[in-house]
């Protein structure tokens, strides 16, 4: 589970530091095409992020532990904007990051829940549309 841990961090380290400088080269067509795409792109990335973190964690106290590891990733990731000319400190970043945490726990678990009563996708599917 350490090692597990200790390739997650790096993942995000990495993921912080260079996918941050990828999106800075693509960030005016983002804007321009979809509004408040950064914060978006926040949402998504953490989001997913936590997601698969939840799921390879499953227990509780792990998964809320990976969250705040991510979380404090994401205030390291603005924080180290602070002295760059082109990037500036967000608050509404940090809360993009925080919403797509939660909602990325929220599905895993909703996920893992699921799996434990042994309900699929096309089960789940069929309870939706009213059918058998």
């Amino acid at each position: 589970l350490g090692a597990i841990v200790a390739g997650l961090v790096y993942v995000l380290l990495w993921v912080s530091w260079f996918g941050g400088s990828l999106v800075m080269e693509l960030r005016e067509t983002i804007q321009r095409v979809i509004p408040a795409g950064d914060k978006l792109g926040h949402f998504v990335l953490y989001g997913a992020i936590a997601f698969f973190a939840a799921l390879l964690v499953r227990r509780w106290g792990w998964v809320l532990l990976s969250s705040l590891a991510i979380f404090g990733l994401g205030v390291f990731d603005e924080l180290r904007q602070i002295g760059e000319v082109d990037r500036s400190v967000s608050a509404t970043d940090l809360l993009a990051n925080g919403l797509g945490i939660v909602a990325g726990v929220g599905a895993a678990l909703v996920l893992l829940w699921l799996r434990a009563r042994g309900i699929s996708a096309r089960d789940l599917t069929r309870r939706l549309k009213g059918t058998n």
